[in-house]
């Protein structure tokens, strides 16, 4: 599939309004659908980062534990 899409499809997804464009982005949302059913999880609660690092700040954000609210606080004093 990646190869086909190297060969055939090889577009800007979201980003044009040619049909390759057009053709790209039907296939990256349909990857997305098939990966959210081999889940079992509605297409609307996956959510794709660029990578490992990025995810889990993503996370840590959306918890209220990102690292410039944990790092402000004082931690317990050591004698």
């Amino acid at each position: 599939m990646k190869r086909d899409f190297c060969l055939s499809r090889n577009a800007a997804v979201h980003c044009g309004a040619h049909q390759l464009a057009g053709e790209a982005t039907e296939a990256y949302e349909g990857a997305g659908h098939t990966v959210a059913r081999f889940i079992g999880s509605a297409d609307d609660e996956v959510v794709y980062t660029r990578n490992t690092t990025e995810g889990i700040s993503l996370v840590a954000h959306a918890r209220g534990t990102s690292g410039s609210e944990t790092a402000s606080r004082p931690g317990p004093r050591r004698a």
